[in-house]
């Protein structure tokens, strides 16, 4: 791995199985971990039995696409599709949409299927065992179970929340006048025995939409 820096902030560059994954600007380390691990030999037939086969990048925003061909002297020419290997290499293409639509990570001999929400590629991931992980940016991840468990987690309740919030936010703008007619209007279902706890919910949804100025403040005061 090589970190390299680029005009949003430091990326990770990566050299495996012949493959330079998101060269974002040329630096001496890069270089350097180009010359011990990337010069190729030749075969019989001329064709590089070691060194770089090919060139990728993840995924199309501007710290990974737009130097790309200022740092290795070379455009990208092709395009690839989840379950492609890259080149003559062993490294798969993994279909991640989330930090970008495009986005897209690299494991080697491992990992198909189509494009998936982002819990769905994280469980993905999870499931696939790789370890370690090795980020676009920061260090590598050494317990990918664990942190994509925890990423999952956090996704399910974001969602969660925002089912909320579009439930609160319809019931007050249908005429809602106060918590329990929120309450009756958001949920419709029977709360026996979790009345207390599902009208605390609502109330904390309703304080911070007001908060936001997403609906009237008086509404902070129920």
């Amino acid at each position: 791995m090589s970190a390299e820096s680029s005009p949003v902030g430091t990326t990770n560059a990566y050299l495996v199985s012949g493959l330079l994954i998101d060269p974002a600007a040329r630096t001496d380390r890069l270089d350097d971990a180009v010359a011990v691990r990337g010069s190729a030999t030749r075969g019989t037939a001329g064709i590089a039995e070691d060194g770089i086969d090919a060139i990728a990048a993840t995924h199309t925003y501007s710290d990974h696409v737009d130097r790309f061909a200022d740092s290795i002297g070379i455009a990208p020419d092709e395009t690839f599709r989840d379950g492609d290997t890259v080149g003559e290499s062993d490294v798969r293409v993994l279909d991640t949409p989330g930090h970008a639509p495009d986005h897209v990570a690299f494991g080697v001999g491992r990992g198909s299927g189509g494009r998936r929400r982002v819990p769905d590629e994280l469980r993905r991931i999870r499931d696939a065992g790789f370890d370690p992980l090795y980020p676009g940016y920061g260090p590598p991840i050494n317990d990918p179970a664990g942190v994509c468990q925890r990423l999952i987690d956090r996704r399910l309740e974001r969602d969660r929340r925002l089912e909320r919030d579009r439930r609160v936010l319809a019931a007050v703008h249908s005429g809602a006048s106060n918590v329990d007619s929120v309450l009756e209007r958001a949920y419709g279902t029977d709360l026996t025995g979790v009345e207390d706890l599902a009208r605390g919910t609502v109330r904390a949804h309703l304080h911070r939409l007001a908060a936001e100025g997403r609906i009237d403040g008086s509404w902070a005061r129920e």
